[in-house]
């Protein structure tokens, strides 16, 4: 991909996570869209099942596909979505999410970041019905704290969290849905702009039943320790420039 020159570009020393300049990876956001998040964080070299979260950047990622592409699925637009140097990303009104019925046959692959069991050598992979799909992800966040005894009272994990399917692209022909699975904390209650959110598996649904964010319902995507646990407020606004208001 070619991007080209602007003095802008060349003059930004802000750097996201990943040591890119922020306002190039937003460059790349607006000009790829969504599948410019079609990227891989489990992280390979390290025990499976040793986190649930990751970030969602993919100057972060261990590497990109692109074989969807060649399934004929393409991507949804972004809608002015940007990060900052915190590494978090603004999710804007107007986005498209996934919306699942409460009853049907569809089936939904889920693919998370964890392993089924300690030691195991691969990934939560599973085939559930659409209606089934949020909460499959939620009890197996469960499980998740339960098998590798993660601790919830320091606030580095919540308790329960609450689940969303975002949709990165889409193909026309014999439709099917490829996207990101976000979570947060439950006890943020129903206004999505509250709380941040976190990735945590990608999902391939057979059909696209999409709510748009409405006014004042941005999402942010926020960025994890090394170690997978969920950044403190405190450290989320230190790493937030202050402006310069002169």
């Amino acid at each position: 991909m070619k991007i080209a020159y602007t003095q802008s570009l060349a003059d930004d020393s802000t750097l996201a996570p990943g040591n890119l300049p922020v306002s190039l990876v937003n460059e790349v956001i607006r000009l790829e869209g969504r599948m410019v998040f079609n990227v891989v964080h489990t992280p390979r070299y390290r025990i499976f099942g040793d986190r649930f979260f990751s970030d969602i950047l993919p100057t972060t990622a261990l590497f990109g596909t692109d074989g969807v592409i060649n399934l004929g699925i393409r991507t949804i637009p972004e809608y002015n979505w940007f990060i900052e140097t915190d590494g978090s990303l603004h999710i804007s009104s107007g986005s498209i999410l996934q919306k699942f019925p409460s009853a049907g046959n569809q089936e939904i692959q889920v693919v998370l970041h964890i392993a089924p069991s300690p030691g195991a050598g691969q990934c939560v992979y599973a085939r559930v019905q659409e209606s089934d799909a949020k909460s499959y992800v939620e009890s197996q966040y469960q499980i998740w704290l339960e098998q590798y005894n993660i601790s919830v009272h320091d606030c580095q994990f919540p308790r329960a969290i609450q689940v969303e399917f975002l949709p990165i692209g889409v193909r026309s022909e014999k439709l099917k849905v490829l996207g990101i699975i976000l979570a947060r904390d439950s006890s943020c209650g129903v206004e999505k702009r509250f709380g941040r959110w976190y990735k945590c598996g990608i999902y391939v649904a057979e059909s696209l039943e999409a709510y748009m964010l409405e006014n004042g319902d941005e999402m942010i995507v926020g960025k994890v320790r090394d170690d997978g646990s969920l950044l403190s407020t405190v450290e989320v606004n230190a790493q937030i420039p202050e402006k310069n208001d002169g």
